[in-house]
């Protein structure tokens, strides 16, 4: 396995030896913090069972943190603390810093709009003592709107907890699993270094895809997690201008190496129609609401993926199937 000063990731150094290692590291990157910070705090100190158990970090990114500190202050009982970064520090970076800052045996960055349900750390610690070769353990999640109203729920990857033999296989074709729902031992992040800053809107996907490449991942089936979707989000502003879909295709170039040679071509294939998919849909989404700029976009983003005649035939196919059904 190369390391990761050998690939030119960030390098992640183990937490020195005599310092206390709670199991949980629960750490929420804070940006243009809104309303919303509370109910992320009061999600996980509901959950909070003292410091050998779990700490809970904020790692602020703002330029006028005087709100998260308010925040924090009122909400945090003197557990959570408080930590900062440059506000010109990219996503990718922040999100290695949290784990960089991170002190306990497992890392969980969850967004100051996103929350967890009861039972979270309690599902996904028992995913972890069931082996040691478990890196990454994630849940079954919820979408929400701006209002916490509740939009739909991811796929059911399996009816009961435990391991999902050849995921990778499938997330490559499509990221199905969000930043709130995903635990990582922090050894696995030392092993394989931080986000690949190369990347902005996909540096989550290329690192899950990383981590199953080496290690087994555990599904919940339980929805644990909510994750919030809404126009001033940053992957909201991405789609306006395509950017999002040029990093996915950044991040399946990057990952085309974690995948078994054998099956990687087909894999790919789908990976890039199943984008090609999204991106179309996007586009007729943002034509309905008359956004003529960021549909053309995501329509000529969306064409770029697709390769070959067959390809395009793949893609016209599947889209006259899903009209044909629905």
């Amino acid at each position: 396995m190369l390391t990761s000063r050998e690939v030119g990731l960030p390098e992640i150094q183990a937490v020195p030896s005599g310092e206390s290692r709670p199991f949980w590291s629960v750490m929420i990157p804070t940006y243009n913090v809104d309303d919303y910070l509370e109910r992320t705090l009061e999600s996980v100190l509901a959950q909070y069972s003292g410091p050998d158990e779990m700490e809970v970090q904020i790692v602020d990114g703002s330029s006028s943190p005087q709100k998260i500190i308010d925040c924090f202050a009122r909400v945090g009982k003197g557990i959570v603390g408080f930590r900062s970064v440059p506000p010109e520090t990219r996503v990718p970076a922040v999100f290695t810093e949290c784990v960089r800052m991170a002190r306990g045996q497992v890392v969980h960055t969850l967004h100051s709009d996103d929350y967890v349900l009861p039972g979270f750390y309690e599902k996904l610690k028992a995913g972890f003592e069931t082996s040691a070769s478990v890196g990454l353990a994630f849940c079954r999640h919820r979408f929400i709107d701006e209002k916490s109203t509740s939009l739909f729920e991811t796929e059911l990857h399996s009816q009961a907890a435990g391991v999902l033999p050849g995921f990778i296989n499938q997330l490559a074709v499509r990221n199905m699993i969000h930043t709130p729902s995903v635990t990582v031992r922090r050894k696995v992040y030392e092993d394989l270094g931080g986000f690949d800053e190369r990347l902005c809107h996909a540096a989550d996907w290329e690192m899950w895809m990383r981590i199953l490449a080496s290690h087994e991942v555990w599904f919940e089936p339980t929805t644990l997690a909510c994750y919030r979707v809404h126009q001033s989000a940053g992957t909201s502003m991405l789609m306006r201008t395509g950017s999002n879909i040029i990093d996915c295709r950044k991040a399946m170039e990057i990952f085309a190496d974690y995948l078994a040679r054998d099956g990687a071509l087909s894999v790919l294939t789908a990976a890039r129609v199943a984008l090609a998919r999204y991106a179309l849909g996007t586009a007729g989404r943002m034509l309905k609401r008359g956004d003529i700029s960021a549909a053309s976009a995501q329509l000529l983003e969306g064409l770029k993926c697709i390769r070959t005649p067959a390809e395009l035939f793949q893609l016209v196919d599947q889209a006259l199937h899903r009209y044909s059904a629905g």
